[in-house]
């Protein structure tokens, strides 16, 4: 049931970005380019895993929705200052950088909490 909600939330925030961005190459609609980028991002990549964060409740994955999101963004924006061809490698290699360190700072605090029982040693040198 939940995989058939998720699905039919995803089509239809599909169908409305297709709606969205004829009307806006048709011009019926006045809206920057970069304000397009954003909603893409948004509409297309944080609103479904919003979605999936709320179902499995998972709260870190809509931090990782929200960075996602944004990277459409951020890489048009990252465009003035990165050549174009290296502006998308630039922003995603930073967004998942964030990711790598927020999960490593998981696996470190997990292994500090659950740590491996220490093996005893017998008087000939094997262990128990």
């Amino acid at each position: 049931m939940r995989t058939t909600i998720v699905l039919a939330f995803n089509v239809v925030f599909l169908l409305i970005l297709f709606l969205f961005n004829i009307s806006i190459f048709r011009g019926s609609i006045n809206i920057p380019y970069n304000i397009v980028v954003l909603l893409e991002g948004l509409l297309f990549l944080t609103v479904p895993l919003f979605l999936v964060a709320y179902f499995i409740q998972l709260s870190r994955l809509y931090v990782y929705a929200l960075l996602l999101g944004s990277g459409f963004f951020l890489a048009d924006i990252s465009s003035i200052i990165v050549p174009i061809p290296f502006n998308f490698l630039f922003t995603y290699l930073l967004l998942g950088g964030i990711i790598i360190v927020v999960g490593i700072t998981y696996l470190i605090r997990f292994i500090k909490k659950y740590q491996l029982p220490q093996e005893e040693k017998n008087s000939d040198g094997g262990t128990h």
